[in-house]
């Protein structure tokens, strides 16, 4: 395993875990900017706290990586 790979994880959990403590208990939409590796991470903490979401909005300065986002 990379390095990269440990950091995306870890900055993930850090959100995630801010999330848990400072989001409200309800939170159904959840919004990212950026949809690069860390962003796949933060939104895979979220769901963990969370369980699911009613949408994710994600914003990119580039289209392409919008839509492989997505993929």
């Amino acid at each position: 395993m990379s390095g990269t790979t440990i950091t995306n994880m870890r900055t993930g959990a850090a959100g995630g875990i801010a999330a848990k403590y400072l989001a409200r208990k309800n939170s159904r939409v959840v919004g990212l900017v950026g949809a690069g590796a860390q962003a796949r991470t933060q939104l895979m903490a979220l769901l963990e706290v969370f369980g699911s979401f009613e949408d994710v909005r994600v914003w990119s300065r580039s289209e392409k990586t919008r839509i492989e986002f997505r993929g």
